[in-house]
């Protein structure tokens, strides 16, 4: 993989914005992708293979529908540590495979949520 091309455009968020219309401002990277590959289709996003967000290498950026781009993202098989699994949650819970259920939510993304947190959750929604 060749190294990464950083942008000059000013950042918001870490990610490189530029001008493209009156008013709207667009992320580099997406502009640089469909400068080479054409427009991204309608709700699918485009991802940096090498986790730099201001990196504007045609190299380094593919379209990826929102259940891969999440699946990708959660499932810690990203180098950075965004992708990596939390050892606790929020409410203080180990997470590990078994006190952690996966499911495949309304939108169809993948999703995680913590078994002690669910079954709290639920009973307190019952007890209503």
């Amino acid at each position: 993989m060749r190294t990464c091309i950083i942008s000059q455009c000013r950042t918001h968020l870490d990610y490189a914005i530029t001008p493209r219309k009156r008013y709207k401002q667009v992320r580099h990277h997406r502009l640089v992708f469909e400068e080479c590959f054409g427009f991204v289709k309608k709700g699918n996003h485009i991802h940096h293979t090498c986790e730099t967000k201001n990196c504007v290498n045609p190299e380094h950026i593919v379209e990826l529908t929102p259940s891969e781009h999440s699946t990708l993202h959660s499932c810690g098989e990203l180098n950075g540590n965004h992708g990596k699994l939390k050892e606790f949650c929020l409410n203080g819970h180990e997470k590990n495979d078994e006190n952690t259920y996966s499911f495949v939510n309304k939108k169809g993304i993948l999703a995680r949520e913590c078994k002690p947190c669910r079954r709290i959750r639920q009973r307190a929604y019952r007890s209503k």
